[in-house]
């Protein structure tokens, strides 16, 4: 062979072996991002879960200062809630018939 088509064949070849070489820098670059985004999602998650319950608990506690009267206690809001709620039972046993 000549020394031009040896020269095109090891340019080839070198840029074959960098090309290669980048795929395996990318392949790692894109296992790490895998987990990075596996490890937000989790947070992510968590937090919406949190969210939730606070959103839950902040719409218990307007409930209850709604229901309770001023000098009224937790406990006694408690209380009506919990005799409301036997009502309501009470009521749709009685729908149920």
């Amino acid at each position: 062979m000549s020394s031009e088509v040896q020269e095109v064949l090891q340019g080839l070849n070198e840029r074959f072996e960098q090309l290669v070489s980048l795929h395996e820098m990318l392949l790692v670059k894109y296992t790490q991002l895998c987990k990075a985004k596996q490890e937000q999602d989790a947070v992510l998650a968590k937090q919406s879960q949190s969210l939730a319950e606070l959103t839950e608990k902040t719409e218990h506690l307007v409930l209850s200062k709604a229901i309770t009267h001023a000098g009224e206690s937790n406990e006694e809001a408690k209380e009506k809630i919990d005799t409301i709620v036997r009502e309501i039972d009470k009521c749709m046993l009685l729908l149920g018939k």
